[in-house]
Order: C-alpha cells, then structure tokens, then sequence
C-alpha cells in the first residue's frame, strides 16, 4: 500500500486560541492535554474524533502508550482511559488543555502546545485505496523527545515510535511502517 498524500490539521478560524485541530474534509478533530499524574509526571492525553467515534491515547512521560480506549461517547472514552491508567497505578491529578496560537490572518497554525514543553501535530495521510490514516506528532520537553503514533481512521493504533529528534521519530515510523508493507511517497 502507499500513501500518497498527507494534510495538516489545522486550528479552526477563530478569534481566540483554539484547543482543537480539524481535518480539512471535517472527517477528524484532534485535542490535547497536559496530564500531571501523582508523581508530578508530566503526561500528554489525545482525544481523536473519527467519524461516530472517539478514541482516548494516553502517552506517558517516556513516549509509551499508557491507555487506549474508544467509545462513540467521549466522556466514556475518557472514563475508559483513566480507568486503565488506574489499573496500571496511574491517578490524574490534573489536565491542562494544549492549545494552538490565535489565528492571524489566512495562515492557520497545525499546532497544539503547553509552553515550550508539550507540543501536538496531527496529519491525516491519504493512501491510494481511499483510505485515511492519521499521523500524532508529540514532543515532549523529556529525554525521549518525539514521539510519533499513527492512528487508522477507525482509530486503531498501528505503531507507535519515538525519537530524540523528529527526524528520528519519522524515519524509525516509516522503517515500522516498511515492515507492514506500507510505503510513504
């Protein structure tokens, strides 16, 4: 299979910092938070809205997927997630929404951020059988760095890399995605 084609997501026009990036066909929304768990660990929460359904990822402090969990109700979903990061010993303590700069102009901006530490890129990826996919881009301000998920549009995870850089990210992404007989053009 090849994916052809790759489109930002991007903060809707809005006259205030927007905590959502949208698909340019309205197909998928994509939010963030800044979790702080018991510890003082610093966490990073993604909602993923595809079509009925919402899918919840978790990413800890190290770049793992820490919850997963979909519901065609987001309160469920995110229940579902914080319950199994309970079962795993991880309580919330507190959550801070990612939230993308003001739009200026008619350039809008691809990215969620909390200060210079947290930050969220989405791209929705085109193949040539008509399928989307969706590529999560987080860094995190931690000796991990990037970490890159791709999603399907059903929101099954099919891997999840990291990298100290992006670039390594990336590279580490399309080298797991090479093993599954996807290439990226």
């Amino acid at each position: 299979m090849l994916v052809e084609q790759s489109y930002a997501l991007l903060a809707p026009l809005a006259g205030t910092r927007s905590d959502v990036l949208v698909s340019d066909d309205g197909r998928f929304e994509v939010s963030a938070q800044a979790l702080t768990d018991g510890g003082n660990m610093q966490m990073v929460g993604a909602t993923v809205r595809h079509g009925d359904y919402v899918t919840r990822l978790v990413f800890d402090y190290a770049g793992r997927l820490a919850a997963l969990s979909s519901s065609d109700i987001e309160s469920s979903a995110e229940a579902l997630a914080r319950e199994d990061l309970r079962r795993k010993g991880v309580t919330v303590r507190d959550q801070q929404p990612l939230l993308a700069d003001k739009v200026q102009g008619p350039r809008r901006t691809s990215v969620l951020k909390w200060g210079d530490g947290l930050s969220l890129r989405v791209k929705r990826l085109d193949d040539e059988e008509g399928g989307s996919w969706l590529q999560l881009r987080l860094f995190m301000d931690t000796a991990v760095g990037y970490t890159h998920a791709l999603l399907t549009e059903a929101g099954m995870v099919v891997c999840v890399v990291t990298g100290r850089t992006d670039q390594d990210a990336w590279l580490r992404l399309q080298g797991e995605l090479g093993r599954q007989g996807v290439e990226i053009a």
